[in-house]
C-alpha cells in the first residue's frame, strides 16, 4: 500500500470580532444545563461563525453571551474556511483528486460556493440531501475535481482510490474510527499514490492554552480513545 502523511493545519484566528464571539461561546460551555448545546456551538464557531446567526438573539436573552462582546459583524468571517480554500487552491492542478470531509450543510455549501468562486468548475457534493441513486451516479458519470462528502453519509461504503489521494478533514470528529474509515475511502487497495491528510484546527484563544478550542479537545478526546482501544486489542 502506498503511504499515507498526515499533516496538521493549525489555523490561527484572522479576525478579532470572530474570535471573541468564538470564545464567548466556548466560555459558555461550562454551564452545566447547556453543556452539550453548547459545545455543538462551540464547534460551529470553529468551522463557519454564520450558521449561529439565527440563534445569537437567544444566547443573550438566556445570558450565555455578552452581548457588548458580540458584534453582527462576527458572523462573517471563517478563518478556518480561508486556510481550507487556500490550500485547496495552492494544490490545484497537481493531478490529485480531493476529497473535503464536513459535518454541516452550511459548511458544505459554503465551501462549495467559495470553490467556484475561486475557480474550480468540477465540485460534486455528497450528503444526505441526494437519495442514494443520484449520489452513485454522481460518482460514476461525473469528472471530479472536488468532492464534498458529509462525513456521516460517506465516511463508509465508497472505493474512491481510483482518482483521489488527498484528504481535507475541516474538522475533527468525535470519533477516531469514523475519520479512520474516511480515510480508506482512497487509502485501499487499488490506490497508486501517496496519501496526504489535512487536518485543519483553530488555535487556542492565548498563548498560553489555558481556553482551548472545541477542535483541540475534540482532538484530545481522540488520543484518549486511540489508547483506550490499543489498550483493549492488545489484551
Amino acid at each position: 500500500m502506498p503511504a499515507v502523511e498526515s499533516i496538521t493545519k493549525n489555523v490561527a484566528w484572522q479576525n478579532e470580532e470572530e474570535k471573541k464571539f468564538a470564545k464567548d461561546i466556548h466560555q459558555a460551555v461550562s454551564y452545566p444545563k447547556t453543556k452539550l448545546k453548547m459545545m455543538n456551538y462551540a464547534r460551529q464557531t470553529c468551522i463557519l461563525p454564520s450558521m449561529m446567526t439565527n440563534k445569537v438573539s437567544g444566547l443573550i436573552n438566556d445570558s450565555l453571551i455578552y452581548p457588548e462582546h458580540f458584534m453582527t459583524s462576527a458572523t462573517n468571517y471563517s478563518s478556518k474556511i480561508d486556510a481550507v480554500i487556500a490550500g485547496l487552491v495552492e494544490r490545484r492542478g497537481n493531478g490529485n483528486g480531493k476529497i473535503i470531509f464536513c459535518h454541516y450543510r452550511a459548511e458544505i455549501d459554503e465551501i462549495k460556493r467559495r470553490l467556484l468562486a475561486a475557480g474550480f468548475d468540477k465540485i460534486v457534493i455528497f450528503d444526505s440531501r441526494l437519495s442514494l441513486p443520484k449520489r452513485m451516479k454522481l460518482l460514476n458519470e461525473t469528472v471530479i475535481e472536488v468532492l464534498i462528502i458529509q462525513i456521516k453519509t460517506g465516511s463508509e461504503g465508497l472505493n474512491l482510490q481510483k482518482n483521489f489521494s488527498e484528504i481535507y478533514f475541516v474538522s475533527p470528529n468525535w470519533n477516531p474510527a469514523i475519520q479512520d474509515q474516511a480515510i480508506a475511502r482512497c487509502h485501499r487497495i487499488g490506490q497508486t499514490k501517496d496519501v496526504q491528510v489535512f487536518h485543519y484546527m483553530m488555535d487556542s484563544f492565548d498563548d498560553e492554552n489555558t481556553l482551548i478550542t472545541m477542535d483541540k479537545y475534540i482532538d484530545l478526546v481522540q488520543e484518549d480513545k486511540r489508547v483506550i482501544i490499543g489498550e483493549v486489542i492488545s489484551q
